[in-house]
C-alpha cells in the first residue's frame, strides 16, 4: 500500500488532521500520514477575506516547489472568490467551480459518518462531528421523536437573505399564536444561545415541526448542513439558497423558499402543513435525496476517484 505524507493548514477549529473527510477518503485505498515537516500534499484553506487569515501563498511558502499544493474553499465561493492556480496546482470547493483542477467536497457531506464508527466514538471537539448515519438517511422506515413544538432558528449571523426574511418569519409566528424559536447569537427571542457542537444543535431542532435554515449565500453547489441536519431528525427544513439544491436532495422533503413568490404564500403553505398532520407526516416520510440515492458528489468511493490525479 503506498504511503501519502499530508498536511493541513489554516484549518478551521476542531479540525483533526488525521480524521476528515479528505484523510478517511485517501485511508480507502492508501496509507495516509500526516506529516508537518516532509508533506507530499498541503491542502490550505482559503478564508474569506474579511477573516484576516494569512494569505495561502505566505501559508505555504516554505513547500512551494516540493509539495503539490491545494487550496480548500470551504466557504462559498462569492465570499473567498474563485481559486487561483498560479499559487495552487489543485483546489477543493464546497462550490461548483468548472475546472479539471477543482474538487467539489460539498460542505454538508462533511457531516456524515461514511467511515464506520467514528459517529459512534462521539468527540465533541472535532468539527465535523460525522453523526449522520448514512443508513438512517436511506431508511426507508425511520424512528423520529415526536415533535412538539412549532418552528426553530438558529443562527449566528444576519447574512444574506435572513436579515429580511427571519424578522418577519418570527413575527409571523406571533401573528398565529405559534412560538419561532430562535436560540442562535442572531434574533435571538429566547435564552440562552444554543451553543457548542453538532450534538446540542441535533438535540435541540429535534422538538420542532419545522427549522428555518437558510445558507448564507446562493452560490451553485454551496449547500451546508443546514437542510441535512433538519431532515436527519424528521423536522421539515424551510430551505433558501442553492438555486440547485434539488439536484442533491429531494424537493418534497422540504420547503423551498424559492418555488414562492412573496413571503407571505411561504407563510400560509407553513401554516396548512402545521395543520394537516396527514400532509406533515407525507413530507416527512419522503426521502431525503432524490431516488433514495445517495448523490454522487458525497459517495467517497466517487470522491477518492477524483482525489486520484492529486496523489498521482
Amino acid at each position: 500500500m503506498r504511503t501519502i505524507k499530508i498536511d493541513f493548514r489554516n484549518m478551521w477549529g476542531g479540525f483533526f488532521k488525521h480524521d476528515n473527510i479528505v484523510s478517511n477518503t485517501l485511508s480507502l485505498r492508501y496509507n495516509v500520514i500526516v506529516d508537518e515537516q516532509d508533506p507530499d500534499i498541503v491542502v490550505c484553506q482559503v478564508s474569506p477575506p474579511d477573516h484576516g487569515s494569512p494569505s495561502p501563498a505566505a501559508l505555504v511558502s516554505d513547500r512551494i516547489g516540493k509539495s503539490k499544493i491545494v487550496h480548500w474553499l470551504v466557504e462559498s465561493i462569492d465570499r473567498t472568490g474563485d481559486p487561483d492556480y498560479t499559487q495552487c496546482d489543485f483546489s477543493f470547493s464546497s462550490c461548483k467551480f468548472n475546472d479539471d483542477r477543482n474538487i467539489r467536497i460539498p460542505l454538508w457531506t462533511m457531516y456524515v459518518n461514511w467511515f464506520g464508527d467514528r459517529g459512534e466514538n462521539y468527540n465533541e471537539d472535532r468539527n465535523q462531528a460525522f453523526l449522520l448515519s448514512p443508513e438512517r438517511l436511506l431508511s426507508s422506515t425511520p424512528l423520529y421523536s415526536p415533535k412538539t413544538k412549532f418552528c426553530s432558528v438558529l443562527t449566528n449571523n444576519d447574512m444574506g437573505l435572513r436579515k429580511e426574511a427571519y424578522p418577519k418569519f418570527i413575527n409571523f409566528g406571533i401573528d398565529n399564536g405559534l412560538l419561532v424559536e430562535s436560540r442562535g447569537r442572531a434574533f435571538t427571542n429566547m435564552g440562552p444561545p444554543i451553543e457548542g457542537n453538532e450534538k446540542n444543535k441535533l438535540d435541540y431542532i429535534d422538538q420542532f415541526s419545522f427549522n428555518l435554515c437558510f445558507d448564507n449565500g446562493e452560490s451553485d453547489g454551496w449547500i451546508t448542513e443546514k437542510i441535512i441536519h433538519p431532515l436527519y431528525k424528521g423536522v421539515i427544513p424551510i430551505y433558501w439558497g442553492c438555486p440547485d439544491v434539488g439536484e442533491e436532495f429531494n424537493e418534497d422533503a422540504f420547503i423551498h423558499v424559492r418555488n414562492f413568490k412573496t413571503l407571505g404564500q411561504l407563510q400560509n403553505k407553513v401554516l396548512e402543513i402545521y395543520h394537516n398532520r396527514k400532509l406533515f407526516n407525507e413530507i416527512q416520510e419522503q426521502p431525503c435525496f432524490p431516488n433514495n440515492k445517495i448523490p454522487d458528489c458525497a459517495n467517497p468511493e466517487r470522491l477518492l476517484e477524483k482525489l486520484e490525479k492529486v496523489v498521482a
